[in-house]
């Protein structure tokens, strides 16, 4: 039973971690800086859960948005492209 708990609690984490399979490798993407991804990233977790995405949680790092212009801008990139895909 232990295992089957802590198999569950792995699965659910993962999920509320992840990015969808629909914004990997977004084109967008290439060629841009690992703050501006990490951003996108970010503000897609963020995006899909004022979309109600209720595994998701909302993710900044308020200290890179406040002094990080191209976290910044990923990140507010990455919730409006959640916000579209939940149409």
């Amino acid at each position: 039973m232990r295992h089957l708990t802590l198999a569950l609690a792995v699965v659910v984490l993962t999920a509320c971690t992840s990015v969808p399979e629909e914004f990997r490798n977004v084109p967008s993407l290439q060629g841009r800086s690992e703050a501006y991804t990490e951003g996108f990233y970010d503000g897609v977790r963020s995006g899909r859960h004022l979309t109600g995405h209720y595994l998701t949680f909302h993710t900044l790092d308020a200290g890179r948005y406040r002094t990080d212009e191209k976290y910044r801008l990923g990140w507010e990139a990455g919730v409006r492209a959640a916000i579209e895909a939940a149409g």
